[in-house]
């Protein structure tokens, strides 16, 4: 179970892998409870910044109780 949610990554040059992993996710969690146990236990371990978050001016942030959050980047404005 663990190498197919470590392909759900954005591959650039595999583009619909993330598809194909939640579809392999799915498949292998139907009817099965020891699949869906490890999916139910699985915590955020952080959060990763990306040259595409970067671009859109977002960044991600974790709340207090650990939830992802959309936040824009603080613009630095330079001082001369």
């Amino acid at each position: 179970m663990i190498p197919v949610l470590n392909c759900s990554n954005i591959d650039e040059s595999n583009p619909y892998i993330r598809e194909w992993t939640v579809f392999a996710i799915r498949n292998l969690t139907e009817d099965n409870p020891e699949n869906q146990k490890i999916i139910a236990e699985l915590r955020i371990q952080g959060a990763v910044d990306t040259p595409i978050l970067e671009k859109a001016g977002v960044k991600i942030e974790l709340t207090d109780d650990g939830k992802p959050k959309l936040v824009p980047r603080l613009k630095h404005s330079r001082v001369e």
